[in-house]
């Protein structure tokens, strides 16, 4: 089942890629103006010389050897050159703000993977930019739609509180949340309804146990 769900995962992304091309291909993303032209692209020269090597006692002529002194003006003067070049090109793209945001955006989901938890499926996305820690999804099914549970940015206006991990109680309607505060060692837990992600009065400081057990509708620990 789980290496399943990693394929399913990994399904997702090359979906999303052809999403973005799709879309890009549509509205001609990737088009240019006349002026970017590759008949009016000006390279930066490339040089050679003299330079030659002895392998095995055969000479090898490496007109391109000067490139590996990445460091000698000769060398970032020219790489200065092919980066002004891609600036130009770059500059030139349509809806590169777009694209930019795009692409941007899905590089920032992370702990995409579900994780079984009960009789549910959750896992970690951020919902925008702004976003310093990732909300907690859940879903029913491995094939269903996610849906969001709690954003842990909004748990604070001062910390940065991240969520660790998400526990359902024995009779499902509860979640305690593992978390973290300012990224210190020390955690603690927070509870919240599972029908609408309610956030509850129950918070224990200083949790410091190795494993924690949905109960009817309440949890149990253990200590470490």
């Amino acid at each position: 089942m789980r290496n399943w769900i990693q394929l399913v995962g990994n399904g997702i992304w090359i979906l999303l890629a052809t999403i973005v091309v799709v879309v890009c291909n549509r509205y001609s993303v990737f088009a240019q103006s006349d002026s970017l032209s590759s008949n009016s692209w000006n390279y930066p020269k490339l040089l050679t010389d003299t330079s030659s090597n002895f392998r095995y006692g055969i000479k090898v002529t490496d007109p391109y050897q000067w490139i590996e002194k990445d460091n000698s003006m000769l060398v970032l003067g020219w790489l200065k050159a092919q980066q002004a070049l891609t600036e130009s090109y770059i500059g030139g793209i349509r809806h590169k703000a777009r694209i930019k945001d795009g692409i941007k955006y899905f590089a920032e989901y992370d702990r995409m993977r579900l994780i079984k938890e009960g009789n549910y499926y959750f896992r970690y996305l951020r919902e925008s930019h702004s976003d310093i820690e990732p909300s907690l999804f859940y879903r029913t099914k491995v094939d269903d739609f996610d849906k969001k549970l709690i954003n842990p940015n909004s748990l604070s206006k001062k910390d940065r509180i991240a969520i660790d991990e998400a526990h359902v109680s024995g009779s499902g309607k509860y979640v305690a949340l593992i978390c973290s505060r300012n990224e210190a060692e020390a955690q603690e837990i927070r509870v919240v309804t599972m029908k609408d992600g309610k956030l509850l009065d129950d918070h224990v400081k200083g949790y410091d146990y190795s494993d924690i057990i949905g109960q009817n509708n309440g949890f149990a620990w253990q200590g470490a």
